[in-house]
């Protein structure tokens, strides 16, 4: 099954995905755009699967501006998922990124 690509983005990429069951899973990674100096922009992207199509859902960023925020992998439990990822600004200042997905699983 295909997943949808993110609107007003030139590329998005999965890389990772993580199910509590046949009917829901969840998938992490990145979608980006190209910005004034052609230098891509890129931010988080979560999709999730709840048994007949995948649907992208809205994806929290860190808090103040960074040029690159992704998410590499997640797991899930029948209660939550754990998201893990990194973002920086400018190519410094790397730092490490987790989400807690609440909401995601459907029962």
């Amino acid at each position: 099954m295909p997943s949808p690509n993110h609107p007003n983005r030139f590329d998005s990429e999965l890389t990772g995905v993580s199910c509590s069951s046949v009917s829901s899973c969840v998938a992490v990674g990145i979608a980006s755009l190209p910005n004034v100096d052609q230098n891509p922009v890129v931010r988080t992207l979560i999709e999730r699967w709840n048994g007949r199509s995948w649907t992208i859902t809205t994806s929290p960023a860190p808090s103040g501006f960074a040029d690159y925020n992704s998410l590499a992998g997640v797991s899930c439990t029948t209660e939550h998922c754990e998201a893990v990822g990194f973002y920086y600004y400018r190519y410094r200042n790397i730092r490490a990124d987790t989400l807690r997905l609440s909401g995601f699983i459907s029962r």
